[in-house]
């Protein structure tokens, strides 16, 4: 791979092929800097190569080559990835729960309107364009939570009361966050709902749950 990158790198730096030739978008050459950070060769590769992204320079298609080979961890020169953070994986899987509860649901409703597991299943995973085994999944995921929500209901009176989505918030916001999950739905309205704002605002920058 790195002889067929070096003829590439070659290739493009002729004079017919260079972008900063054809464009004559100044001296300074910023791909030839990052391409440089990108062997191995400066001290800040991250910046290096930031700066040529930032900039209104082409980017040569050798050095889009050797940037995907970096990404991919190919690269002899550096190390460089690019991973979801702690925080941002905690609100997917947290969203992810939420969607299992809501595709279980609509498979429930559907069951409960006359339609068959099978053909109920297949019409939720049609509609969100996943498959069934998913769905399934979904299933007993929203049985689990109706089953809980079923108990606690009957050890404490006043829960009877709560809407059917907070149950859902508290049992995904639970299952992600570790949390013990009879505890919070039996706070407090005062301490749940912090609680609860906090982790459905999708407008808050979450960064991990507490």
């Amino acid at each position: 791979m790195q002889s067929d990158l070096r003829k590439t790198f070659n290739a493009h730096l002729q004079p017919k092929n260079h972008l900063m030739a054809r464009y004559g978008l100044g001296q300074k050459d910023l791909n030839l800097r990052a391409a440089i950070a990108l062997a191995g060769l400066t001290k800040r590769p991250d910046v290096d190569v930031a700066i040529l992204l930032r900039s209104n320079q082409p980017m040569e298609p050798y050095l889009r080559e050797m940037l995907a080979i970096a990404l991919e961890g190919k690269s002899s020169g550096i190390d460089l990835k690019i991973s979801n953070r702690k925080g941002n994986q905690a609100y997917r899987s947290f969203r992810l729960r939420l969607d299992r509860i809501e595709q279980g649901n609509a498979v429930l409703r559907l069951i409960e309107s006359g339609e068959k597991y099978d053909d109920a299943v297949e019409a939720i995973a049609a509609e969100n364009s996943i498959n069934a085994k998913s769905v399934e999944a979904a299933v007993t995921y929203r049985k689990k939570v109706l089953s809980w929500m079923k108990r606690v209901q009957g050890e404490k009176d006043s829960l009877r009361n709560l809407d059917d989505n907070i149950f859902n918030l508290v049992f995904a916001y639970a299952d992600v966050s570790n949390r013990d999950r009879d505890g919070l739905i039996k706070l407090p309205s005062a301490s749940l709902l912090p609680i609860l704002m906090e982790i459905i605002d999708r407008n808050t920058q979450v960064n991990d749950f507490p």
